[in-house]
């Protein structure tokens, strides 16, 4: 089976600073002969859970909701491997991150996931030099708790860059997103 990237960006900005490192990764496993399907999270229409439940009835249930998730929803079944990536706003991931976090709750059932066994990533850029005072522990917190059932590998990559065009700038950040492009699409556990 061929290895199938998601990257879906989280940041509002096309030429952020987590979709610049996103970016790096997503040609690293392209180069490596991953398909890669990246996705801006604002270009989509995505609208809260509202509770629902009906999607919790089996694996295969669909979320009730009519809007972009519709079309999501296969991308994310279908991926070998996930990558998400988000700056930090006021001390946590973006709205469109946690917009999308919320709506994966529509994959799961008391069955299980249809997450299972993918590999995860995860960018996470902060303005502040601490990622426990920027929000950004927070962050990773939450993608580790929201994923590490599913997950049979995950890792993040996280940084701070304080104005637009910094990861650019910064090598260690660069080097770290394609590791993470190339450990994303491997075998390695």
């Amino acid at each position: 089976m061929s290895e199938q990237l998601l990257v879906l960006i989280g940041s509002p900005r096309k030429e952020g600073n987590s979709a610049t490192l996103a970016g790096e990764a997503a040609e690293q496993a392209r180069q490596l002969g991953s398909a890669v399907d990246t996705v801006f999270l604002h270009d989509l229409r995505i609208t809260p859970c509202d509770g629902c439940g009906k999607c919790r009835r089996s694996i295969d249930a669909e979320c009730v909701i009519e809007d972009d998730m519709t079309s999501l929803y296969p991308k994310l079944r279908g991926a070998s491997a996930i990558l998400i990536a988000t700056p930090i706003y006021s001390y946590s991931s973006t709205a469109q991150t946690k917009l999308l976090l919320d709506r994966l709750y529509a994959l799961g059932s008391s069955n299980g996931s249809a997450l299972s066994g993918k590999r995860y990533g995860f960018i996470v850029v902060y303005g502040g030099s601490n990622p426990f005072d920027s929000g950004a522990a927070t962050a990773m917190r939450c993608f580790h708790d929201t994923f590490a059932r599913k997950a049979s590998w995950m890792r993040m990559v996280h940084g701070s860059v304080s104005a637009l065009g910094d990861a650019a700038k910064n090598v260690d950040l660069l080097v770290q997103a394609r590791e993470l492009g190339q450990d994303l699409i491997s075998e390695r556990e």
